[in-house]
């Protein structure tokens, strides 16, 4: 009896995180770019126990000999699963979506590079200059093609995104030439290898 109770309780103890992860998903369903995740299980420590009194005896037999006592499943895996969401139009000049499985934009955060498919940005003043910057809703700086967080002129009058992930800015001031930026995109090929880090970032 004790030996099913434990795997009992071993198991149960495994499905309650894959609930969490459901949880969690459920939670961010409105969350831009959220990447959701599955839970695979697999076996937990298999014990084998050999009570036949001899193979003669059990001719025609086809499993396996010996008793063998499972300890329960465990969470073996959490896969995030990249396909791309809906697409949401907001009319707002700042929200980009990248699309294909395997593009992230860059940000910088903390002094390193992380990854997100969350295209909702924002500018924000650079101190001490008449410059802004692009930054997540949380507030890390967007990255260009050379790796520099992307910056411009304060005065800006229209902001947009090519096809081709060039980010164009034109200035309240006509005589003024428009800024043009390459936006840096990361092309990830083992996206297994990603780590989810909160706060829709990837490392």
């Amino acid at each position: 009896m004790n030996i099913q109770m434990n795997t009992a309780s071993n198991t149960m103890s495994e499905l309650q995180k894959k609930i969490d992860l459901i949880g969690n998903n459920i939670a961010n369903v409105n969350t831009n770019g959220y990447k959701r995740q599955e839970a695979s299980f697999s076996d937990a420590l298999v014990q084998s126990i050999e009570k036949q009194v001899g193979q003669q005896n059990e001719i025609g037999r086809t499993t396996p000999y010996g008793l063998r006592i499972g300890a329960g499943a465990i969470l073996s895996q959490t896969a995030v699963r990249n396909e791309p969401g809906s697409i949401r139009q907001t009319d707002r000049p700042l929200d980009f979506m990248i699309q294909g499985e395997s593009a992230y934009f860059r940000i910088a955060a903390e002094g390193n590079t992380f990854y997100t498919k969350d295209g909702s940005f924002q500018v924000q003043p650079v101190p001490n200059s008449n410059q802004v910057r692009l930054v997540t809703s949380n507030g890390d700086a967007v990255l260009g093609a050379t790796n520099q967080p992307v910056v411009f002129d304060a005065d800006y009058k229209d902001i947009q995104l090519s096809g081709n992930g060039t980010l164009e800015i034109s200035y309240t001031d006509a005589t003024k030439q428009p800024t043009e930026i390459q936006m840096g995109v990361a092309q990830i090929n083992r996206q297994g290898s990603l780590e989810k880090i909160g706060g829709n970032l990837f490392r």
